[in-house]
């Protein structure tokens, strides 16, 4: 606000990206505390929403979803259903894992056979595994359902209100599946509103 919106060096203008995320990740410190107070399973929360808030932003922009977040949310989402079994086992969480990852490698493989294309990047199989990782293998189909309908409700309101869409376009699909797991993770009941 004392910039005015603008940088104090060069005077270009700041985008609002920037205060959205800070704004975002001041509600994510507010929200995990709020949950779970000052214990180490907050620290794993907190870990948890500031990748996918990291991870969202990225695949907008640039149609990537960099190794050095998905890896660690794949190990991380693993460690604490070891330290924290009763919501998450380890044997449910890795299993998760292993069905995220080769739910949409499966589906892709089918697309490429079919169009000769990828029709996801491997970001998003390594995602997925994440989410898999940290909501256990029963909610791998739920998210990649409420994915798609979130994917499909955006491309359709961009569609009104005039933006072109081909088969051929690049639709980042990682802030689709971010966006239902944080549904899930608020209401893992929303499914059967879409059935």
């Amino acid at each position: 606000m004392y910039l005015r919106g603008k940088c104090h060096f060069c005077k270009n203008k700041i985008s609002f990206r920037y205060p959205l995320v800070e704004a975002l990740t001041g509600c994510i410190f507010l929200f995990s505390f709020w949950r779970y107070g000052l214990t180490l399973e907050s620290i794993f929360w907190l870990i948890f929403f500031s990748i996918l808030l990291i991870l969202f932003f990225i695949d907008l922009e640039t149609f990537l979803l960099p190794d050095y977040f998905t890896i660690p949310l794949i190990i991380i989402g693993i460690l604490k259903s070891t330290l924290y079994p009763l919501a998450i086992d380890p044997v449910n969480s890795i299993f998760g894992a292993i069905l995220g990852f080769f739910s949409l490698y499966i589906v892709n493989s089918l697309y490429k056979l079919w169009r000769g294309v990828d029709g996801f990047g491997f970001g998003d199989f390594k995602l997925l595994a994440g989410l898999g990782a940290w909501f256990g293998w029963f909610l791998v189909i739920p998210i990649i359902m409420v994915g798609t309908s979130v994917a499909l409700i955006t491309v359709l309101v961009l569609s009104i209100i005039g933006k072109q869409f081909t088969l051929e376009m690049m639709i980042p699909f990682g802030p689709a599946l971010i966006v239902a797991s944080i549904i899930m993770y608020l209401n893992p009941n929303i499914l059967l509103l879409l059935i």
